[in-house]
């Protein structure tokens, strides 16, 4: 592509804080983690994750890479799932987050996993 390299710390992954390197698929880990994105889904963006970042924290850095980068007609974003939906949310001017498309459906797969199905 022809593009110049630029390494950005703004674009890691949402902090989850004391979850950062605990199991995926411990129910109390699962459990926290839904409840944060729960929260951010119906309105309270200010809950954060214990010792990690909250929506708002994380839609700074959003902001800081809309203000340096998303400037160019030519322009490849590489970061993670999380980041990337809140990005993309802010860009199409769908509420904050597109991540609430994906959430959803990724919990019904998990359940018909979980059932056998």
């Amino acid at each position: 592509m022809g593009l110049p390299i630029t390494i950005d710390k703004a674009l890691h992954e949402v902090d989850m804080g004391d979850l950062e390197g605990e199991p995926q698929d411990e129910p109390e880990n699962i459990k926290l983690f839904t409840s944060i994105i729960d929260n951010w889904l119906s309105g309270d963006k200010t809950k954060k994750f214990p010792n990690g970042e909250s929506f708002y924290d994380v839609k700074e850095r959003i902001d800081h890479v809309t203000k340096n980068y998303l400037v160019d007609d030519k322009i490849l974003v590489v970061s993670h799932a999380t980041f990337l939906a809140c990005l993309m949310g802010q860009q199409l001017k769908y509420k904050d987050s597109i991540f609430e498309l994906f959430y959803h459906a990724a919990e019904e797969e998990n359940t018909k996993t979980k059932n056998g199905r």
